[in-house]
């Protein structure tokens, strides 16, 4: 089975051209003052550096558990099915929600590189269309300050099929002066004769500096193929050193319907950045029905993936042992209200052309290529959790 997921930088075309390195931002005083140091959905909780966070790691039972990133090409036969199937809950839920921090750095980069000829954070709707050789799209963005830090941001993405043009994404934040912020994410789009969905909330709070000190993610998809439906909801709790999940799955594969439950609690290793974000040792209980049908408690050890003996030795299983995983319940990827925009300049309004070709500035190429490296598209492989050990 094959999922399609898809990303704003697959829409923007820029992961087929560029790799690369790295977007600098900074924040100062009691608030966030530029678009490029917005709380990123992906940036570590409570550690304040990487350095921090590689020391933590070294007091973990795991030293390198499974990057996330790979969880599709990692050999699962043999090894537990509580942390495949976590891993890749894992792996969707959080290459979803770094939608908006790809889409700042590519924003980010165009400022950085004189593309944008206003300022952008007046309140004004500012709209774009991107045309070359990368394909036909359409940005609306609107932002505000107060106090000289951002209080909002709105961006909408429309792209065209070569005759009209149609929303495919929607990305928002919000802060407030308590240091409260939630952020949004949606991305609807046809692929061939399949139709995905995904929709990532993140909420928390963060320091003056901008640093998060709690932060929870919500992901739901919709996806439909041919060979069935997929929904899911998933609801993670991110702290410093580990990861905890609430999730549902279900639909149809191949006429059966399924459903899949899992409250999953590991430790979480190379948080400080999304390519290194790995699941290191956990423990989980899950409830499967249709195509497998189990009802288990376990734990494992995140180094070679393997179920732990004794399941109650596990660090978390207390934590999880008699929990009841998320119930399933109808999900939905549509735009709001909100979130929605035609596609049209308005009354009055324009497009400023901003021409995206393979022949851009060396600036441009090196910046838009930290967008792709630092914040890759979800990957579309699905993980093949089956062979796997259910004790």
């Amino acid at each position: 089975m094959r999922k399609v997921q898809v990303g704003i930088l697959a829409f923007l075309g820029l992961a087929l051209t560029f790799a690369g390195c790295q977007v600098s931002s900074e924040s100062t005083g009691d608030g966030v003052s530029d678009l490029g140091s917005l709380p990123k959905a992906t940036s570590p909780v409570g550690a304040a550096s990487a350095t921090n966070l590689r020391s933590r790691s070294q007091l973990m039972s795991a030293s390198t558990g499974v990057k996330v990133r790979s969880a599709h090409s990692t050999t699962w036969t043999g090894k537990s099915r509580a942390m495949c199937e976590s891993s890749r809950l894992v792996r969707d839920a959080y290459l979803h929600a770094s939608t908006p921090d790809a889409m700042l750095c590519v924003i980010g980069a165009l400022a950085d590189n004189g593309q944008f000829s206003t300022t952008v954070t007046d309140g004004n709707n500012k709209q774009f269309h991107f045309g070359g050789d990368l394909g036909e799209i359409r940005l609306r963005l609107n932002a505000t300050k107060s106090s000289g830090n951002i209080a909002n941001f709105n961006l909408y993405i429309c792209k065209s099929d070569g005759t009209n043009y149609s929303q495919v994404g929607y990305v928002g934040h919000d802060l407030t002066s308590n240091k409260a912020v939630a952020m949004t994410s949606v991305f609807n789009a046809t692929v061939g004769s399949n139709t995905v969905g995904a929709r990532s909330s993140i909420s928390g709070a963060v320091s003056k500096a901008g640093a998060w000190t709690s932060k929870t993610i919500q992901s739901i998809t919709s996806t439909t193929l041919s060979s069935g439906t997929f929904d899911s909801k998933s609801t993670i709790t991110q702290s410093s050193d580990k990861l905890e999940i609430d999730s549902f799955q279900k639909g149809t594969y191949s006429s059966t319907a399924f459903t899949n439950r899992v409250h999953a609690i590991m430790e979480l290793l190379g948080g400080d950045t999304l390519i290194n974000f790995a699941v290191g040792d956990g423990s989980a209980r899950y409830v499967l029905s249709g195509l497998a049908s189990l009802d288990n408690t376990t734990s494992w050890t995140g180094d070679d993936k393997a179920p732990l003996g004794t399941a109650s030795n596990g660090t978390y299983y207390s934590s999880v042992a008699g929990t009841t995983p998320k119930a399933t319940e109808t999900v939905s990827t549509a735009f709001s209200e909100a979130e929605t925009w035609d596609c049209a300049a308005g009354t009055g309004g324009s497009f400023s052309e901003i021409a995206i070709t393979t022949s851009l500035s060396t600036g441009l190429i090196e910046d838009f290529a930290a967008c792709v490296t630092n914040f890759p598209d979800p990957v579309d492989t699905f993980v093949d959790c089956a062979g796997t050990l259910d004790n």
